[in-house]
């Protein structure tokens, strides 16, 4: 009996000193947050940060329709990368989304609306380059990419638009 505990300490022991320090992430910057929004939220569930609805737009007389385009959070350092990658595409700016990737260039994070085209997110007191997925690997965003900063004590209410085919 005595024999197996030691075995049994041994294997851990060498199970916890083969884990690589440097495999794992060390600082809460390398990790990326996807966060689908539940279709049963559709007000505001956090103390801080943005929320409201995603719509798009077609034609100048439309009424928004919910959409559930991914919202792209970049770190506020990439921003000169991010607005490196825009492009003009009949009087609109886009961003090429795979230029970044190649980049090695993600969202921090990812939020996908509900149904509603409900969102919401905390983002501190920190700042982030904001776009929308308009579709695989093509950013846009109202009038070129947004700089957004959280305010920890805030909570304000902002509707994200997809509108550049209402202009046309």
């Amino acid at each position: 009996m005595r024999i197996k505990i030691t075995l049994s300490a041994l294997l851990i022991f060498a199970i916890a000193v083969s884990c690589k320090k440097e495999s794992v992430p060390q600082k809460p910057t390398d990790f990326n947050f996807k966060v689908k929004m539940s279709d049963k939220i559709n007000d505001a569930t956090i103390i801080s940060g943005l929320y409201g609805h995603l719509k798009k737009f077609e034609g100048l007389d439309s009424v928004g329709v919910p959409v559930q385009n991914s919202i792209l959070l970049y770190d506020i350092e990439h921003k000169e990368t991010i607005e490196g990658v825009a492009y003009q595409s009949e009087g609109t700016t886009f961003y090429d989304l795979k230029k970044l990737k190649k980049k090695d260039i993600e969202p921090k994070f990812t939020v996908i609306p509900n149904k509603n085209g409900f969102y919401q997110f905390d983002l501190g007191d920190l700042e982030y380059c904001v776009l929308i997925e308009v579709k695989k690997n093509t950013g846009y965003y109202r009038g070129g990419m947004q700089v957004i900063k959280g305010a920890s004590d805030q909570l304000n209410d902002r509707e994200l638009r997809i509108d550049y085919k209402s202009t046309r």
